[in-house]
């Protein structure tokens, strides 16, 4: 950023003594400043470009080049005027703070370099602040505006403390006071003028540098506002560079780092601060999507001083309303998410290929979305699958660099791999060990037993084996020693996982149910699913291990108090059926299949015979 001041005497530019009373220059000095903002690796968003204090007029505030940027103006600790809450607007006229303002935002139509612009004659009646909605490469934001120092030479000063361009210089630029452009009137605001790139001089080498520095130094030219209006607060002194001869300020770069002064803090606004509410920040919301809701604190507090605040009651903060501590969020959200099927077979038996997947954005009610409404980033559709070489041969690595052991006897090993899928002559494997021989001799080594089988059939599992110390004695003995006698950080592993293939889907189902009757012939049923190793929903279980769902039973059938025995029958009717009946439809067929002993109650009549045999 580049800024400077210009001092005007005697008579206005255009040589009118009867300017409005920000140009009023007649008696004293009337002052320029003017300055270009080229800071570069903006955060996305708004970012300040400069300050410009009440009073200020012949406002003009110009982009250099055509750029996706646009120009914001804000009430300085108050609310935007133009181009905020990330709303640009197109060209247009308004008055506020006491003057009209003229935004001019080029259509993409137009011939260029047509640049967006802002102006306004002023004064204004209140501090502005300038700022950029920066959307892509700053390609730099001329401003100037002038200061009438008769009526308030106080307003120079703070111009100059709250201009970012004294103190945070983009790049070491100097610029010679005959390359600055006088002010532009307000009678001449039809094409923006601005300081031409060609005006900018780049210091040299650190010798040139350090040969100009004797000709600056460094003044404290005021202090900054108050950073609280209430409750304490601190001023910073403001220091800049300045060049003796014109005492011109120019960029802190042309000063020796060495000898500036430090700031110094000034406390200012003692007093306490009247009661206020005062709200944390937001909870996240409750959901991801679909209606949820967040909360935060309120409480009632005054501000005593820089480091105390205390709480009140709420009753003296009752001259405003209290901010809400809930809301809504996410109502317009519904949840879109992504929905994807199981992979399907690689599409080679050996070697690379590719396996795929179907992938859809569904909504809550199932049907289909844009795919830009969903949560998250899409899953991938199709990936690489590597099937394994199609050479039908052993491969192995390198041997090991280092023997196993750091001293006494060890082995060495190397990964030998089948590329035929089981399918390569077992005597014509080669080995994946061989011993090794350190030249430093140790008490014991130690000695692993085979791995266990894995815990799990598929799927993740642990496999287990024992380790121990042991120990060569005379005549070629071994006998297992305390581990002490062998090297602890080489101690082989007892235990480590083992990952078979994907455990297949399973069919699960729930118990027998109760026989569907109580007396004869009926069935038993259960409810069956097809569940992955995830426990989720799945279609690939067997049909052929597919359990039965239903089977058939029988309840032997009790006699009640009303059934008549078979004696009494015997006894009244003497073989004659009496009033006796059937009560199922097929009872012939029951008796036909010599099934009476099973349906004596249903099929009393037609079974009249059975009963009195």
């Amino acid at each position: 950023m580049i800024s400077r001041t210009r001092n005007f005497q005697r008579g206005c530019l255009t040589g009118n003594n009867s300017e409005d009373r920000c140009g009023k220059c007649e008696a004293d000095d009337c002052h320029l400043i003017s300055g270009i903002f080229t800071q570069t690796n903006l955060p996305s968003g708004y970012s300040k470009v400069t300050r410009i204090p009440r009073g200020a007029c012949h406002v003009n505030i110009t982009q250099i080049k055509p750029s996706a940027n646009y120009i914001a103006l804000k009430v300085h600790r108050g609310q935007y005027l133009l181009n905020g809450q990330w709303s640009p607007t197109s060209s247009h006229r308004f008055k506020a703070l006491g003057t009209t303002f003229v935004y001019r935002r080029p259509l993409s139509s137009e011939p260029q370099p047509a640049t967006e612009y802002v102006r306004a004659r002023g004064p204004i009646e209140k501090s502005l602040d300038v700022m950029m909605l920066h959307r892509g490469s700053n390609q730099g934001i001329w401003y100037s505006y002038k200061i009438p120092t008769n009526k308030n030479k106080a307003n120079r000063t703070n111009a100059m403390q709250n201009d970012q361009s004294y103190l945070h210089a983009a790049q070491p630029y100097y610029i010679p006071p005959e390359s600055l452009q006088p002010g532009i009137q307000s009678q001449q605001l039809g094409q923006p003028t601005y300081l031409q790139p060609e005006y900018s001089q780049v210091l040299g080498g650190a010798s040139q540098r350090d040969a100009r520095r004797a000709d600056y130094l460094w003044r404290v030219t005021g202090v900054s506002e108050c950073n609280r209006t209430c409750g304490g607060g601190f001023q910073n002194t403001t220091v800049v560079c300045v060049e003796q001869e014109k005492q011109a300020i120019v960029t802190a770069d042309n000063c020796d780092a060495v000898t500036r002064p430090p700031v110094q803090l000034i406390p200012c606004n003692n007093a306490p601060c009247p009661p206020s509410w005062i709200a944390s920040q937001w909870t996240p919301c409750s959901t991801t999507c679909s209606a949820g809701f967040q909360t935060r604190t309120v409480e009632c507090k005054q501000r005593i001083s820089d480091t105390i605040s205390i709480n009140v009651a709420l009753a003296r903060c009752n001259a405003e309303p209290a901010p809400p501590a809930i809301q809504d969020c996410n109502r317009d959200k519904p949840c879109v998410n992504w929905k994807f099927g199981n992979w399907s077979r690689c599409s080679v038996d050996c070697g690379r290929g590719q396996r795929s997947r179907e992938v859809a954005c569904n909504g809550p009610d199932g049907k289909p979305r844009a795919e830009n409404t969903c949560v998250g980033p899409k899953p991938i559709v199709a990936e690489i699958c590597d099937m394994g070489s199609c050479a039908k041969a052993w491969f192995h690595t390198a041997w090991d660099d280092q023997c196993s052991s750091e001293c006494g006897e060890g082995v060495i090993k190397r990964r030998v791999h089948c590329a035929a899928d089981g399918a390569c002559a077992a005597r014509s494997r080669p080995r994946n060990s061989k011993s090794c021989q350190n030249e430093i001799p140790c008490g014991g080594i130690w000695f692993t037993s085979p791995w266990s089988k894995c815990t799990a059939t598929c799927g993740a599992g642990v496999k287990q084996r024992d380790v121990s110390c042991i120990k060569k004695l005379g005549g070629g003995a071994l006998t297992i020693v305390s581990e002490e006698n062998c090297a602890i950080d080489s101690k082989p592993v007892t235990e480590e996982e083992c990952v078979l293939q994907e455990c297949p889907p399973e069919w699960f189902h729930t118990e027998w149910s109760d026989c569907s009757t109580s007396c004869g012939s009926g069935f038993r049923s259960r409810e069956l699913k097809c569940l992955d190793a995830d426990e989720a929903t799945s279609l690939s279980c067997d049909q052929k291990l597919k359990p039965d769902t239903r089977k058939s039973c029988y309840s032997e059938c009790r006699r009640t108090q009303e059934q008549p025995s078979r004696r009494h029958h015997q006894s009244s009717s003497h073989g004659d059926p009496g009033s006796c009946e059937d009560t199922y439809d097929n009872c012939q067929l029951v008796l036909q299949a010599r099934l009476c002993p099973y349906y004596l109650q249903q099929c009393c009549r037609s079974c009249w015979r059975f009963r009195t045999s």
